[in-house]
């Protein structure tokens, strides 16, 4: 659906071209409100503590979905693809609970 006006098959074209780019930015700006929560950054009280957070959450919402797509057409793909080992060591540690594998994971 649409708010633009389509009088002609050249339009809806021109529609339809630009919708994926708009469902990419859709679940980007859903992943920084839902998953990171950016709206509690105030509860944080001092710039000290804002500022890391306002820099880290924009490139999570930015690899989750990247990550999703990756992980759904490319199941096998090592984590590495997309990032570096303190970042997949500190997920696992944040989920698991416990230190993470020295092996490559997948």
């Amino acid at each position: 659906m649409t708010s633009l006006l389509v009088e002609a098959f050249e339009q809806v074209s021109t529609v339809w071209s630009g919708t994926p780019a708009h469902w990419a930015i859709e679940v980007y700006f859903f992943v920084l409100k839902q998953g990171c929560q950016i709206d509690r950054l105030q509860g944080l009280e001092t710039e000290e503590r804002e500022l890391p957070a306002l820099a880290l959450y924009p490139s999570v919402a930015w690899r989750v979905p990247v990550a999703l797509k990756l992980g759904r057409t490319c199941p096998d793909v090592d984590c590495k693809a997309i990032f570096e080992s303190c970042e997949w060591q500190a997920g696992y540690l944040v989920a698991h609970r416990c230190t993470p594998p020295t092996s490559r994971l997948r």
